[in-house]
């Protein structure tokens, strides 16, 4: 409907203003209504060409910001790739300081049988040098080495 009285009033003013200009042609006097024609006419081109020129920024607008856009995703994808590949190589460190601990627990649990070895050797050897009728006294150092002249 707008677009329809557009056109109607588009069609009218060009009549009009052609009409106008058929009197200053004829140099005939213009009355106050033909001069307002003629602005109004000089509007409307005006008002055309400022609508083609928005029209072509909007649309130089909207390629530009598409462009930009798209290196600023562009930029975004190589930098979260860049994020990925660091997150990736942390991963890796972490796995190896784990087979790390997984080796020196190993070690821990070798050293532990070692420790239970030795304690089965001395307990072996406790057994042996505690003859019977020194149960129950439990030598020192001193008294180990009195007991050790008493047997001989």
């Amino acid at each position: 409907m707008i677009s329809s009285n557009n056109d109607i009033f588009g069609q009218w003013l060009s009549a009009e203003a052609q009409r106008v200009l058929a009197k200053i042609e004829a140099d005939e006097p213009l009355t106050q209504d033909d001069k307002l024609i003629i602005v109004i006419n000089g509007q409307m081109n005006h008002f055309h060409h400022l609508d083609v020129e928005l029209r072509q920024d909007m649309r130089n607008l909207d390629i530009r910001l598409s462009q930009e856009v798209g290196a600023l995703r562009a930029d975004m994808d190589k930098r979260f790739g860049e994020v990925d590949k660091r997150l990736d190589r942390v991963d890796k460190r972490f796995e190896q300081v784990d087979r790390r601990f997984e080796q020196v627990d190993k070690r821990f649990e070798q050293v532990d049988r070692r420790f239970e070895q030795v304690d089965r050797r001395f307990e072996t050897i406790h057994g042996v040098l505690r003859p019977s009728k020194f149960e129950g006294h439990r030598p020192t150092i001193r008294h180990g080495c009195r007991m050790a002249l008493m047997v001989a």
